[in-house]
C-alpha cells in the first residue's frame, strides 16, 4: 500500500499553523494563576505613609523627590494556629513628623487579612527590617534613632571588647557625633506581642554609623534589614564612616551578627562573624540580607563599582557570604549622562535546601550598552559564587522591566521547590533605547510601575502557572514574605501604579507617596 502524500504547500501551511498554535497551546497547559486576597489598614491619628528620602538611588533611576513611600518590611509566623502577618514602616503626621510603626494582621484560610493592631514608636525616625521565629515567640525590628539617644537595655557598640578586633569594630560602627543610631528592638513571649503598647521589649544599640536622616549631602540608598538564625540576628545596615583626613564621610554597608541569648545583659555583637565594612567595592546601593540553611549570613548587593572593569564605568551586582570575599554576579550599564542612573540591580535573595542561594535581579545581557532591562534569575553555591550567568526569564520588546520579587511558596506535590516571581513594567523603550533610558517619557515611569505581574516558577525559571496582572503591587526594594505552604504576601500603599493615557504618552494619575492606609496582599497557589 502506498503511503498518502502531502503536497509541499500543504505541509508548509500545516507546519505554519502548528507553529502559530504552539505558544497558545503551551500556555493553556499551565495551571491557572493563584488567587489574591487582602486587607486594608487605615493608619491611626490621620497619619500617612512617609515619603522616600530625596536622592535615593534606585534601580533604573535616582529619586530627587519623594514619589514612593519609604521601604516597608514584613515577616510572618504562626501562633495558636493563627498566621500572623507583620509590617514595619515609617509614618508621618499632618505636621510632617515621622515615627516608626509596627502593624499586625491575621491571615484567614482564604488569604484575607484582618484583626489589625498597631503600635507607634515616636522615638524612631524610621522603622526598618523585621523578623520573627516560626512560633512567634520572638519578634525583632530595627529602629533608627537620633544621635545621642539614651536609655537602651544595652549599648552593644560601647560594650564591644577592648581588644584590637573589638576596638576595630567599635571604630567602624561609630561615625560622627551627629550621625544616627540603629537600635534593635526585641520582643519575647508566648507569643511575643510587638503591637501591644503594654508589652515591654529589649532595645540594643547595634550601630552609631547611620548617616543623619535628612542632613544636607546625606545619601539614603542601601537597606536596613534583618534576618535571624537560632543563635544570632544578622543586621544588614547601610553604613557611614567617620570623616577621613579630607573631611569626607564614605558610604557602604555592614553585616553585624548579634547573639540571641536568654538574658539581655549577655547579648553581644559577635566580632567573629559578619563584616565591618562593604559587601563589595564601591558605594552600596542595595544590600539584601539572607541566612543560608547552614547558618551563614550573606547579602545580595549592588554597588556603583565594577570589579571586572576596575572602575566606576559600570555598576556591579555581587553576592557575599560571611567568611568569604564578594563575588561579581553581573555587571550593569551606567548612563553616560548621569552617574546616578544604573540599568539594573539586585533585589530578592533566598536560601535553598542544600545550603546554596537563589535570587532575582534587573539587568541586561550586554551591560556595555543601553538595553531594555530584563528580569534575571541567578543561583549561587554555598560561598556565593554564581553557578551560571543570569537566566533572563522576563523581558519585553517595548518596555523596561524592574521591581522583581522572589518568595518561596514551599514544595509542590512532587517535593519540588516552587516560588512566586513578581515584576513590573516601567517606561517604554521607544525607538531609541539609550534616549529612553536617559530621558524617559513620560517622566516618573522610570520610578513608578505602570503594571505589576506575578507568576509561579521553579528553581530553573520554568513557569508553573499562568501570569496574573495585579492592581496592588509592592515597592521596588520592599520584600515579599512566605505565609505558609502555597501562600505569600506583601504590604504596600493601595494601587501604586502610575496611570497613562491610552497611547502611553501622558500621565493621567500619579499615586501619592503619602497614603492614609496600607494594603496587606496575599497570593495563594491553586496548583500546589
Amino acid at each position: 500500500m502506498n503511503a498518502p502524500t502531502i503536497a509541499p504547500a500543504t505541509r508548509l501551511a500545516t507546519a505554519l499553523a502548528l507553529a502559530l498554535l504552539a505558544p497558545a497551546a503551551l500556555a493553556q497547559t499551565l495551571p491557572a494563576a493563584g488567587t489574591t486576597n487582602s486587607g486594608t489598614y487605615t493608619l491611626p491619628n490621620s497619619r500617612t505613609t512617609a515619603g522616600e528620602y530625596p536622592w535615593v538611588i534606585r534601580i533604573l533611576s535616582y529619586h530627587p523627590g519623594a514619589v514612593v513611600p519609604r521601604r516597608m518590611y514584613s515577616t510572618s509566623c504562626t501562633t495558636g494556629g493563627v498566621r500572623k502577618f507583620y509590617a514595619s514602616l515609617t509614618s508621618m503626621s499632618t505636621a510632617g513628623a515621622h515615627e516608626g510603626m509596627l502593624i499586625s494582621g491575621d491571615v484567614s484560610s482564604t488569604g484575607a487579612v484582618s484583626n489589625f493592631t498597631s503600635r507607634a514608636f515616636p522615638a524612631c525616625k524610621d522603622m526598618a527590617g523585621i523578623v520573627a521565629d516560626a512560633s512567634c515567640s520572638t519578634v525583632a525590628a530595627l529602629c533608627r534613632r537620633s544621635s545621642g539617644s539614651t536609655g537602651p537595655t544595652k549599648d552593644l557598640v560601647a560594650a564591644l571588647q577592648n581588644t584590637a578586633e573589638g576596638n576595630s569594630w567599635r571604630d567602624w560602627l561609630t561615625a560622627e557625633s551627629y550621625d544616627d543610631q540603629m537600635w534593635l528592638y526585641e520582643w519575647k513571649g508566648s507569643p511575643a506581642a510587638p503591637t501591644n503598647a503594654l508589652t515591654g521589649y529589649n532595645s540594643y544599640v547595634v550601630s552609631k554609623a547611620i548617616n543623619q536622616a535628612g542632613r544636607q549631602g546625606s545619601w539614603e540608598y542601601g537597606h536596613h534589614n534583618l534576618v535571624m538564625s537560632s543563635s544570632h540576628y544578622g543586621v544588614a545596615l547601610k553604613s557611614t564612616s567617620g570623616k577621613d583626613s579630607g573631611g569626607t564621610q564614605h558610604q557602604a554597608d555592614s553585616m553585624i551578627a548579634v547573639t540571641r541569648v536568654a538574658t539581655a545583659s549577655n547579648t553581644t555583637i559577635d566580632i567573629t562573624r559578619g563584616w565591618k565594612w562593604a559587601c563589595a567595592s564601591g558605594h552600596t546601593l542595595a544590600n539584601r540580607p539572607v541566612l543560608s540553611t547552614t547558618g551563614k549570613f550573606g547579602a545580595f548587593c549592588t554597588t556603583d563599582w565594577n570589579n571586572a572593569a576596575g572602575d566606576y564605568s559600570k555598576g556591579g551586582i555581587y553576592m557575599r557570604v560571611e567568611g568569604t570575599n564578594a563575588s561579581l554576579t553581573h555587571s550593569i550599564y551606567m548612563s553616560t549622562s548621569s552617574s546616578l542612573r544604573f540599568n539594573g540591580g539586585s533585589t530578592s535573595i533566598l536560601p535553598t535546601a542544600n545550603g546554596e542561594f537563589i535570587g532575582v535581579l534587573v539587568g541586561s545581557p550586554t551591560p556595555s550598552i543601553a538595553e531594555r532591562s530584563r528580569i534575571g534569575l541567578v543561583r549561587f553555591n554555598s560561598v556565593g559564587v554564581r553557578l551560571s550567568a543570569p537566566l533572563w526569564i522576563k523581558s519585553s520588546a517595548t518596555h523596561f522591566l524592574s521591581y522583581p520579587q522572589l518568595v518561596s511558596l514551599g514544595n509542590d506535590s512532587t517535593g519540588t521547590p516552587r516560588y512566586l516571581l513578581g515584576w513590573a513594567q516601567m517606561m517604554a523603550s521607544g525607538t531609541n533605547v539609550t534616549t529612553s533610558f536617559d530621558s524617559p517619557s513620560p517622566d516618573q515611569t522610570q520610578r513608578l510601575a505602570t503594571k505589576y505581574f506575578v507568576q509561579e516558577i521553579d528553581a530553573n525559571g520554568n513557569a508553573k502557572s499562568q501570569v496574573r496582572e495585579l492592581t496592588h503591587g509592592w515597592g521596588e526594594q520592599d520584600q515579599m514574605v512566605s505565609l505558609g505552604a502555597g501562600r505569600a504576601g506583601w504590604v504596600y500603599r493601595p494601587d501604586g501604579r502610575i496611570k497613562l493615557s491610552a497611547d502611553g504618552t501622558t500621565v493621567t494619575s500619579m499615586p501619592s507617596p503619602n497614603s492614609t492606609g496600607v494594603i496587606f496582599m496575599t497570593y495563594t497557589s491553586t496548583s500546589m
